[in-house]
């Protein structure tokens, strides 16, 4: 049986909620923080192997869905990993 569009719209709705809610508070975004790091979104995807460059893109492929149900502002994103970087060459 096919969903409605109002019925998709509402889980929708509670996917992005249940999102927000896990991955705003400071505990979420330490979390968020680790997964763009596994996730190459804090480093780069290359690799000269094909296979593990493919796979470190499903990495951050499943990363960016988080980071855009989480709606989470890339210039912020981009100045954590600024402010990373810069304790990292300290």
């Amino acid at each position: 049986m096919q969903e409605s569009t109002k019925e998709v719209v509402k889980k929708q709705k509670e996917k992005f909620e249940n999102y927000q809610a896990v991955f705003t508070g400071p505990v979420g975004r330490e979390v968020l923080w680790d997964l763009m790091e596994i996730g190459h979104i804090v480093n780069p995807v290359f690799s000269t192997d094909p296979i593990e460059m493919a796979f470190n893109e499903g990495k951050r492929n499943l990363v960016l869905q988080i980071l855009k149900y989480t709606n989470v502002d890339l210039k912020k994103i981009d100045e954590m990993i600024k402010e990373e970087n810069r304790y990292v060459r300290e």
